[in-house]
């Protein structure tokens, strides 16, 4: 039962705190996102060989979840992300919630399928002391299921300022209940990377949205560090060379345009803060690098632009993590 029953391409139970992780279980991944002017060092826990956890979420940090980070962190940093409440959708390792909550933001609440929570949680650990401020949390969400978000909305405070995904759109089977999601969280902002690897997924989730009545903006972004040189029509009717490329999108829905100010757009600027709030410098301990206290001998698996960000990595070690 539990975890088990649904996890079944893997093969143990996974301990309940990362140090209890025997040698050679995971893989931990030193990344090193540059954006905004600075940059973020953080630990993403993966599992390549599905020793504890199933998905392809689960087996490393995808090239659109960096690029959903850095933009990020070009668009919050600054102290420009305090006071802002967030929720990203199949996180996977969620490394852009991991950034959002190192740059300030209120709350930050990572979910995917029931079984890949403890992963979330390993990635949480690994980046934030255990009683940290500004530590996100971990819940599943079934996209489509009303008591998993209610959970997420009641444990956030409020509905989110800012909704994040990256790489979630690629099969037709789950856009509706993707899309009914986004409406029932009720935030004021999507913003996702999307990766088009063939197929009609992208194009007929583009088409859903409008039919819909929401407001899409669109941009290319690369995937590795090289020119991009796809047009943003022509990353919606076909994939993407070696999907090096990706759709940076930003949803408004109407209801809620019309009720709260929208974040910023696509190219930056401040953040609208929510009626009486106050804005602040993040406080001490939200920001800098993480997993400073690990070993930094790890062989380079790079990216093709080495002064963009930086990854290494290696097995994770029992008594590592939180």
């Amino acid at each position: 039962g539990g975890v088990g029953a649904a996890n079944w391409w893997a093969s143990e139970e996974p301990p309940v705190r990362l140090r209890d992780v025997s040698e050679g279980l995971l893989q931990r991944t030193e990344v090193s996102l540059q954006g905004g002017g600075h940059t973020e060092d953080l630990v993403a826990i993966t599992d390549p060989e599905h020793n504890f956890f199933s998905g392809h979420g689960a087996e490393r940090v995808w090239p659109a979840s960096l690029a959903l980070a850095r933009h990020l962190m070009e668009r919050f940093g600054g102290g420009r992300a305090v006071g802002l409440k967030a929720v990203e959708l199949g996180a996977g390792t969620g490394l852009p919630s991991l950034v959002l909550a190192r740059l300030g933001c209120a709350a930050a609440v990572l979910t995917d399928v029931t079984w890949v929570v403890q992963l979330l949680e390993y990635n949480v650990q690994a980046n934030f002391a255990e009683h940290s401020h500004c530590r996100p949390r971990s819940l599943p969400l079934r996209w489509g299921s009303s008591s998993d978000i209610g959970v997420v909305l009641e444990n956030l405070g409020g509905t989110p300022d800012l909704v994040i995904a990256a790489d979630v759109v690629y099969r037709l089977e789950d856009l509706e209940a993707l899309m009914e999601t986004l409406a029932a969280l009720g935030g004021r902002e999507v913003v996702m990377s999307v990766v088009n690897r063939g197929g009609s997924v992208v194009s007929d989730f583009l088409a859903r949205l409008a039919a819909r009545g929401w407001k899409v903006e669109a941009s290319v972004v690369s995937l590795d560090g090289c020119p991009t040189q796809s047009t943003v029509a022509m990353l919606k009717l076909r994939a993407a060379v070696a999907c090096r490329e990706a759709l940076l999108l930003r949803i408004l829905v109407p209801s809620v345009q019309t009720r709260r100010q929208p974040c910023p757009g696509i190219g930056g600027g401040l953040v609208a803060a929510a009626p009486g709030a106050k804005r602040s410098r993040p406080r001490r301990g939200c920001l800098g690098g993480a997993g400073r206290g690990f070993a930094k001998a790890f062989a380079n698996i790079g990216l093709q632009d080495p002064t963009a960000d930086r990854t290494r990595t290696s097995t994770v070690a029992a008594g590592a993590g939180a």
